[in-house]
């Protein structure tokens, strides 16, 4: 669910800048009120996104996170026509998500 949620978000901002750990998790919905617990789920849905070619990498500092795409910005987005461009790739929407 959250992997999900994360790829819709990152998927309609142009440059994402570093988000709140706790901002993230009220903006995707996240239902727990233990920080530790969606601090690791947004690590964990992060992972999936970089291990399904979504993102680059990503960079957890304290309580923030900080996300990379492509050099040019270029990143994949489900059912993109324009994702062949740069070498983008298509993420399955069924890919890597719990």
């Amino acid at each position: 669910m959250a992997t999900k949620a994360l790829h819709a978000l990152y998927s309609t901002h142009v440059a994402p800048g570093p988000h709140r750990l706790d901002a993230l998790a009220d903006l995707i919905g996240l239902q727990t009120n233990n920080s530790k617990r969606n601090r690791d789920a947004l690590i964990k849905a992060h992972m999936a996104l970089k291990d399904a070619g979504f993102l680059v990498d990503f960079e957890v500092v304290e309580d923030s996170v900080q996300v990379k795409f492509g050099a040019d910005g270029v990143r994949a987005s489900a059912g993109a026509g324009s994702a062949e461009k740069a070498g983008a790739c298509t993420v399955n929407a069924t890919v890597g998500i719990s």
